[in-house]
């Protein structure tokens, strides 16, 4: 059952009022709504440990936070598939315009051989390719580099994970979501950056925010849907740097979510308070060499 709650604390009203500020009134009137239905609804949440730059997969036990285990590769097949299910050549004429009114597009993440893997083994593919960067940039670098997430990497463990990776191709590995960051004091003198905060652990506003976005994904008209909608499009145009568009062939409604998504993120680690929006801007402009490699790294 897809979550209905839109639980909205003081950070996202500040986002809000600051883009917008009738949202941020019409937002604090969601909150009370969701406060007065807060006691007859219930949510679970499965937690994971944040996986270090030393992981190598995924794990499927739910230890406690902060705790770092040894985690097991996940089983994939030796040949990975690749390839679209429904080639490029089937979406053109009246064959492909019926399969894009049914909701399917070259480019959507779907439609892609290789995301019929289990999820544990894109994850563990996309942080073997974190992995990979971070020692390239720290190759480099006189100073040591971590990379910090800013949705936490605990949702994609939740059952937004299948959605966000496999639907979305949104792995919170890649750049979109993983800035670099100096690891201590001598390196942030260096860098003009802040020391790498700890890790994020996910907060009931943006579980929130993500059950509405994928409600909408599925078609869904959820009452909160339009305040959110506003919001994250005003983060988007008011911070175009870090919004590259989409060139994919995608449908609509993944490029949209996939928008939101993104929007979420930055919002999300900014209005926690452990790292701010210029910090997020100097760091992709340092270690990106153009904004769309969020896209693609």
């Amino acid at each position: 059952m897809i979550m209905q709650i839109l639980v909205v604390g003081a950070m996202l009203l500040f986002v809000a009022s600051f883009l917008y500020p009738p949202l941020g009134r019409a937002l604090r009137d969601l909150g009370r709504k969701a406060e007065d239905n807060r006691g007859s609804r219930a949510r679970e949440f499965k937690s994971a440990p944040e996986p270090s730059s030393q992981t190598t997969g995924a794990q499927e036990a739910r230890p406690q936070f902060g705790k770092r285990v040894t985690v097991e590769g996940p089983k994939r097949p030796s040949t990975p598939p690749e390839g679209q299910i429904f080639n490029k050549e089937l979406f053109e004429g009246e064959r492909g315009e019926f399969l894009r009114k049914m909701g399917y597009s070259p480019d959507d993440p779907r439609n892609q051989a290789v995301n019929t893997q289990p999820l544990s083994a894109l994850l563990a593919e996309d942080l073997a390719g974190l992995r990979r960067a971070t020692t390239a940039v720290n190759g480099v670098s006189n100073f040591r580099i971590e990379p910090w997430h800013l949705l936490p990497f605990e949702i994609w463990r939740d059952d937004f994970g299948p959605w966000l990776r496999k639907e979305l191709d949104l792995s919170p590995a890649r750049p979109w979501n993983t800035i670099f960051l100096p690891a201590d004091e001598a390196g942030a003198t260096a860098l003009g950056l802040p020391i790498a905060p700890q890790p994020l652990t996910p907060t009931d506003e943006t579980m929130a925010m993500l059950a509405i976005l994928r409600e909408t994904y599925a078609g869904h008209s959820p009452q909160e849907g339009e305040a959110v909608r506003i919001m994250l499009d005003g983060v988007r145009s008011n911070t175009p740097q870090l919004f590259p568009a989409d060139i994919g062939d995608f449908s609509d409604r993944v490029r949209t979510a996939r928008a939101h998504v993104r929007a979420l993120a930055f919002v999300t680690a900014v209005t926690s308070g452990a790292i701010g929006k210029d910090a997020i801007v100097k760091s992709q402009a340092t270690f990106l060499g153009k904004p769309d490699e969020q896209l693609v790294g």
